[in-house]
């Protein structure tokens, strides 16, 4: 692949997209992916395969696996119809706690963390678990958890949950190209502000289009959405609930700082 790449007439990673889950992630990279000028990435396996890789393969170098990683975006960003300016990924929502190695191969993309209300994102993965949020199928330590013993089934998403903040909380207090959205903005609003870190313009179908899109579920396009909130926080989610309040601390600075 790291050969191939050296002759694919490809397009740069125009913004990594992050996310807690659960937080509008997938409309998205939907909406970005509208624009006949971008691609827009999703979660691609490989590129998870790649960033974990060392927890897999003792002795696997950061440099080894940088240059896979540079060579599977250039691959993944192979130029479709020759029109292409843009490249969005979106990353898996553990891939916040590989922050260090993605900037240090892309010093100067800008990063969104894109995030949502704790509370919100812990009842959807009560409903429905997602791969973080079962003990287990992610490795403990890239979440910074001890690998000691058997974790509490319930209280386990919300310890992720409080881990994604904790680094977003980091990465937003000393990167200048780190971006926080929240969910509450509403995805207009969002994409706007995407639209003037990465310097895209979207002309009036397109920004219609989109504006139609936001009124549909993003995993079941056909479907209008809606959401329901059944339960009040429970106390496992306390500290992810400070630090949620951190977090939109740190977007008020940005916001009224730029």
């Amino acid at each position: 692949m790291k050969e191939w790449a050296t002759v694919i007439d490809h397009v740069s990673p125009t913004s990594f997209i992050f996310h807690i889950s659960r937080c509008g992630s997938t409309l998205l990279s939907q909406l970005l992916g509208l624009n006949e000028e971008s691609i827009s990435l999703s979660e691609v396996p490989i590129f998870d395969d790649i960033l974990r890789l060392r927890y897999k393969l003792p002795g696997i170098t950061e440099e080894y696996t940088g240059e896979l990683l540079q060579a599977a975006m250039k691959f993944y960003g192979q130029k479709r119809f020759g029109t292409e300016k843009n490249m969005f990924i979106k990353t898996d929502s553990w891939h916040i706690h590989f922050y260090r190695e993605l900037r240090t191969l892309y010093p100067d993309v800008p990063f969104l963390l894109l995030y949502r209300a704790p509370a919100e994102v812990f009842e959807s993965h009560v409903k429905l678990r997602g791969t973080q949020t079962v003990p287990g199928l992610i490795e403990p330590e890239v979440f910074g958890f001890a690998n000691d013993g058997i974790p509490d089934f319930h209280s386990f998403p919300a310890k992720v949950i409080a881990s994604y903040l904790t680094a977003y909380i980091t990465v937003a207090s000393t990167d200048s190209l780190s971006v926080l959205l929240n969910y509450n903005e509403g995805m207009t609003a969002i994409m706007d502000k995407i639209a003037r870190v990465t310097n895209i313009k979207y002309d009036t179908a397109l920004r219609q289009k989109m504006e139609e899109r936001t009124g549909y579920h993003s995993k079941y396009p056909g479907t209008v959405f809606s959401e329901q909130r059944d339960m009040p926080p429970p106390e496992c989610l306390w500290d992810a609930l400070d630090l949620y309040n951190q977090v939109e601390l740190l977007r008020f600075n940005q916001t009224h700082c730029t």
